[in-house]
């Protein structure tokens, strides 16, 4: 944590987040795999960061690292439905960058019981971000693609800007769901690959 306080220090106002790289580990702390979150985002342009952010997100790790008060109370925070860290991190990619440091200083701990990337159901998924929560009426990620449009609605920026964010934002989106799509298709009939991770995004 005293790295992360470190970076705080050194980095500019329009950095809302440092994060450390990520290791992966089990349910008995043994190591699994480190993980590349690829969410060093730090163009001065908003429509840029939030555009990265949605090709390559998987495990929204930066949302345990630093992240500066006064961006966090811009946002609706963690709300009470499936993936809401997801909508979360791109508002505050719309609001200022994210610093990645190069050390493996995050351990995150992933198994079956996990509450997301363990061998759960949406029901029981929902049901973490809200325990009255049951099944979800729309699509997990309807929600979060109109939740992200919502926060670009909402954002100050100049109304180009923001104009320019959601038809930017979809076509990332839309491409990103467009590729998932195909490769499920072809583990279908190919296999998985050796490299193909079981790891959820969201």
């Amino acid at each position: 944590l005293a790295a992360w306080m470190a970076a705080f220090e050194h980095a500019g106002p329009d950095v809302v987040i440092v994060y450390p790289k990520t290791r992966i580990i089990d349910e008995h702390g043994h190591w699994v795999e480190d993980f590349e979150d690829g969410l060093d985002l730090r163009s001065d342009d908003p429509v840029e960061r939030l555009c990265d952010f949605a090709r390559r997100y998987r495990l929204c790790s930066p949302c345990f690292g630093v992240i500066r008060r006064e961006a966090l109370a811009r946002t609706p925070l963690i709300a009470p439905y499936v993936s809401s860290d997801v909508p979360l991190l791109a508002e505050l990619a719309l609001i200022g960058k994210f610093w990645e440091l190069p050390e493996r200083l995050f351990s995150r701990r992933v198994h079956d019981e996990s509450s997301r990337q363990g061998r759960t159901t949406i029901a029981q998924v929902a049901r973490w971000f809200d325990p009255k929560a049951s099944t979800p009426i729309v699509p997990v990620r309807l929600t979060l693609f109109l939740e992200i449009h919502r926060a670009i609605v909402r954002s100050p920026l100049p109304t180009a800007v923001r104009r320019r964010a959601a038809l930017a934002f979809s076509t990332v989106w839309f491409g990103r769901r467009a590729r998932v799509l195909a490769g499920k298709l072809r583990r279908r009939f190919t296999g998985p690959t050796p490299s193909h991770s079981r790891l959820r995004a969201g």
